[in-house]
């Protein structure tokens, strides 16, 4: 200890011991890397606890999130006290008369736009049917027309 330099006493002034130090030195060299190593390095030399931020833990991955595209469909609001009731309930796409899809409805979001009054229907458990211009959707609260929504635009 006598060889030891001075300047890796302790900060308080305290000296090393080296039966201590020798005990620890073989678990030591074996994590060599580890963020249990590198603290206990800090910790003999410097006499301080520190933290190790390992930035890999903070790192975004392509395929490490959830991906969430709701399916929205807006539609008229000619009622729109009875509309905001429809959160969890079925609504059924109707053409000519014939039921051709349902829905249910997860969330609604009411707004105005150009001067309309917009529900907007964020749905699930979607059955399998496209919309066209004679399609009208019956909610329990009465009958509502979409509106047409641009959703591609070909470019050649």
């Amino acid at each position: 200890m006598s060889k030891f330099p001075d300047n890796f006493k302790s900060v308080k002034g305290d000296t090393l011991e080296i039966k201590k130090v020798l005990k620890r030195i073989r678990s030591f060299y074996l994590a060599k890397g580890t963020e249990s190593s590198i603290e206990f390095l800090i910790r003999l030399l410097f006499d301080v606890y520190v933290e190790t931020y390992r930035p890999g833990e903070d790192i975004f991955t392509s395929s490490g999130g959830f991906w969430y595209s709701p399916t929205v469909v807006r539609v008229t609001d000619s009622n729109p006290d009875e509309n905001a009731k429809n959160r969890g309930q079925v609504v059924e796409f109707v053409d000519s008369g014939e039921i051709i899809g349902t829905a249910v409805v997860d969330e609604i979001h009411q707004f105005v736009m150009s001067g309309n009054r917009v529900l907007e229907l964020e749905l699930v458990d979607i059955s399998n049917f496209t919309i066209t211009e004679t399609t009208v959707v019956r909610l329990k609260s009465g009958v509502e027309k979409p509106y047409r929504l641009v959703t591609e635009i070909p470019i050649s």
